[in-house]
C-alpha cells in the first residue's frame, strides 16, 4: 500500500494520531456529519483519536482509509470497507470550507483509481442519503452509476433511518 497519493491539489495518506485535532476541526459540522452513517455530532478530538486508532487497527485488512489534506490541513477522509468477494464500499466526507470546489471529486477519483489499480477491486459501491445533492454530484462526476433505492440507512448524527440511493462503479466507468 502506498504511503500517500497526490492529486492536483490534495495529499491523501493514512491517518496518524497527530491528525486528530485537524480531523475533529474538519468534521465538527452538523451538516457534514448528518450526511454520514457513523459520525456523531459534535465531533471531539477524543472521537477523532478513537476513529484513527480504529483505522490503524483495520488498515489493509477489511478496510483502507486515507485523510485528505489541502495546504497542510486535514480537510476530509475517504475509506473503503470490504463487502464481499471483490466488491468494496466507499465512504467519504469533506470540510465545509471545501464544498463546491471539486476537491472531493478529485479525491474520490484518485482513491477509486487506487482501489482498482493497486488493490485490484472489481466493483466499488457507495450509498448516499437522497437529500445529499453534493455527494450525489461527486459520485456521478466520478463515473458511479445509480443502481436505485436501497432502502433506509442509519445516521448517527440524526439518530434515525433515512432513504438512500445506491451507486456502483466499475473500473471501466471510472472518470
Amino acid at each position: 500500500m502506498p504511503h500517500s497519493l497526490r492529486t492536483q491539489r490534495l495529499l491523501l495518506r493514512p491517518a496518524t494520531l497527530r491528525d486528530a485535532k485537524g480531523l475533529a476541526r474538519a468534521f465538527n459540522d452538523f451538516d457534514l456529519t448528518r450526511a454520514t452513517k457513523t459520525w456523531p455530532y459534535p465531533v471531539t478530538e477524543e472521537h477523532a483519536r478513537f476513529r484513527i486508532r480504529h483505522w490503524q487497527k483495520v488498515q489493509g485488512k477489511d478496510e483502507f482509509g486515507f485523510l485528505a489534506f489541502f495546504e497542510g490541513r486535514v480537510v476530509g477522509s475517504l475509506g473503503f470497507s470490504h463487502r464481499s468477494g471483490d466488491v468494496w464500499s466507499l465512504g467519504y466526507g469533506i470540510a465545509r470550507e471545501c464544498w463546491g470546489q471539486g476537491m472531493m471529486s478529485e479525491a474520490v477519483g484518485a482513491f477509486c483509481a487506487f482501489g482498482f489499480k493497486t488493490l485490484r477491486f472489481g466493483t466499488i459501491e457507495a450509498d448516499v442519503f437522497k437529500d445529499n445533492a453534493g455527494s450525489i454530484k461527486v459520485l456521478e462526476k466520478t463515473g458511479f452509476e445509480m443502481i436505485g433505492d436501497i432502502g433506509p440507512g442509519w445516521s448517527t448524527t440524526l439518530q434515525g433511518n433515512f432513504p438512500r440511493w445506491g451507486y456502483r462503479l466499475t473500473r471501466e466507468r471510472l472518470n
